[in-house]
């Protein structure tokens, strides 16, 4: 009874190489398909196919991205750095009143804030996401983004709420992602890494880097989602300062500021939200 098989497709591409060449064409579409070539390789294309990349339809005027550069969200720097990342939260969804998320990258890691922060801030409407919320739950969660003002909502990158829902307008003005999604060193992940680095020599970019990259891409997409959405977004992590992740960053996010520490933070939201006021 101790003993368990697990089958897990590490490479999908060459079954979906195979469905592609029994049919005239295929057209793989989605926001988050970066970086191109990476999906290219894992979802079975090749060198020879057409791979485009489109401009955000939406004014960038009424987004503003952040990277706050000046924290450590590696998983040993986390449980000594929650005191400056309540403060980081506090100025961020002061600055202008309305409904936001944070996202964090594990439930144990959010518990852990949301107590310290109770602690210190009794005057704010907190909603916290459950890891064994059911499906009329999360819907119910959601749906007071619609018809409250002033919700801060903690939730966990890669959930419900980070993928497939639309608040618009004043339904969600601003969103905080802390970390960069990548998952713990894991088993399952570090084979994965192994396999791909035989393929491609990129193991931990496709194991680790760039699935983590497309939970970030998927949560900040929660902010804009017509013309006429005005919002914010912060990603908090020390690693946002590297080459590495900046050249994967889409051409909506190329005006981005990048701050270190939350005096700056505050002075580049308040002028933006200055500026968009109706």
């Amino acid at each position: 009874g101790d003993f368990r098989i697990k089958i897990y497709c590490m490479n999908p591409s060459n079954i979906l190489a195979e469905i592609h060449a029994s049919v005239m064409a295929v057209v793989l579409f989605s926001a988050t398909l970066i970086p191109l070539r990476y999906y290219v390789n894992v979802l079975g294309g090749t060198k020879e196919d057409h791979a485009s990349r489109f401009g955000s339809p939406f004014p960038k005027d009424n987004f503003k991205l952040l990277t706050h550069t000046g924290i450590s969200l590696r998983y040993g720097d986390r449980e000594r750095n929650i005191p400056e990342i309540c403060s980081l939260i506090k100025e961020f969804i002061e600055i202008k009143k309305g409904n936001y998320i944070i996202f964090f990258p594990s439930y144990s890691f959010m518990k852990d804030v949301y107590e310290y922060y109770s602690s210190c801030n009794d005057n704010h409407d907190i909603r916290l996401q459950r890891p064994d919320m059911k499906e009329s739950e999360n819907l119910a969660f959601i749906s007071t983004f619609n018809t409250e003002q002033g919700i801060v909502a903690f939730a966990v990158l890669g959930g419900t709420l980070s993928e497939g829902i639309d608040l618009t307008g004043e339904s969600l003005i601003g969103a905080m992602i802390l970390g960069v999604g990548i998952p713990r060193i894991n088993f399952q992940s570090d084979l994965t890494k192994d396999a791909y680095d035989r393929l491609y020599g990129r193991g931990y970019e496709f194991a680790y880097m760039y699935p983590g990259y497309n939970k970030v891409l998927q949560a900040s997409g929660r902010v804009i989602r017509t013309e006429n959405d005005k919002g914010c977004v912060v990603l908090v992590d020390d690693r946002w300062s590297q080459k590495r992740y900046q050249q994967l960053f889409p051409e909506s996010w190329q005006h981005w500021n990048q701050v270190d520490n939350l005096e700056d933070m505050g002075r580049v939201l308040t002028r933006f939200w200055e500026e968009n006021e109706e």
